[in-house]
């Protein structure tokens, strides 16, 4: 890929990027443009290498826009962030059922240290 040329007119701070590349792109396929392509290559491609400069800074603002992302793993949530979690995906869970599942989840935990530190004692005996 070729590195991108720089126009001769330099973009501005002040620029409205978004009209500024409509109307390069508007020129580059009108009539005009179309004829400048042909009699005046290096001059079609100093305005298509401006209108290219404002399209990157359309794209530079609209990453600024973007918020941080956030992730979080279900299983790590309480059950009232599990639930608000499930209810933005527009998921529904039932909360006693999701209640019964934290408490058998916990037994489960708890059994199984029992199991690894009874199996400690007889490694040791």
């Amino acid at each position: 890929m070729q590195p991108m040329m720089q126009s001769t007119v330099s973009i501005d701070e002040l620029d409205r990027h978004d009209v500024e590349f409509e109307e390069c792109k508007r020129w580059a396929n009108s009539e005009a443009g179309q004829k400048a392509k042909m009699t005046n290559p290096a001059g079609y491609a100093n305005v298509k290498a401006h209108a290219m400069e404002h399209q990157q800074q359309l794209q530079q603002q609209e990453a600024a826009k973007k918020p941080p992302s956030e992730s979080i793993n279900f299983k790590d949530l309480t059950p009232t962030g599990k639930m608000q979690m499930a209810a933005q995906a527009d998921i529904r869970l039932d909360p006693a059922e999701l209640a019964a599942k934290e408490v058998q989840d916990r037994k489960d935990k708890a059994d199984q240290l029992k199991a690894r530190v009874q199996g400690n004692k007889e490694k040791a005996a």
